[in-house]
């Protein structure tokens, strides 16, 4: 018997951090195994890297990148299952202050279901 599932997208979501910020976040409730983040950063004016990182509910990590240069795109894949349960769970985008340029990040999240 075969079972098929259903690859569902968290909408492309835009994070701006000012000047003088240093982190941003965003809430998103899903069901599934997280399969891969693609993500685009502008090139800010301090060239900061950025790291992506998903906590859950309880305040537990659940997934965190490496560092990513600003003026990138790319997609990320878990190496890990990282599996997500209908809660709210926080995507938070952490790096230093990235000067006037701001830093703008936009994430789309990947899941199985």
């Amino acid at each position: 018997m075969r079972t098929s599932h259903a690859i569902g997208r968290i909408p492309a979501t835009t994070i701006t951090i000012a000047s003088g910020g240093t982190t941003g976040n965003f809430k998103f409730q899903a069901e599934g195994f997280l399969r891969g983040i693609a993500y685009t950063l502008n090139n800010n004016t301090n060239n900061v890297t950025s790291v992506i990182t998903i906590v859950d509910d309880q305040g537990v990590t659940i997934y965190t990148s490496a560092a990513l240069n600003d003026n990138t795109s790319s997609y990320l894949t878990p190496s890990t299952t990282v599996c997500l349960y209908n809660a709210e769970h926080f995507f938070f985008f952490f790096f230093a202050d990235p000067g006037a340029s701001g830093n703008i990040a936009t994430i789309t999240l990947l899941i199985e279901r």
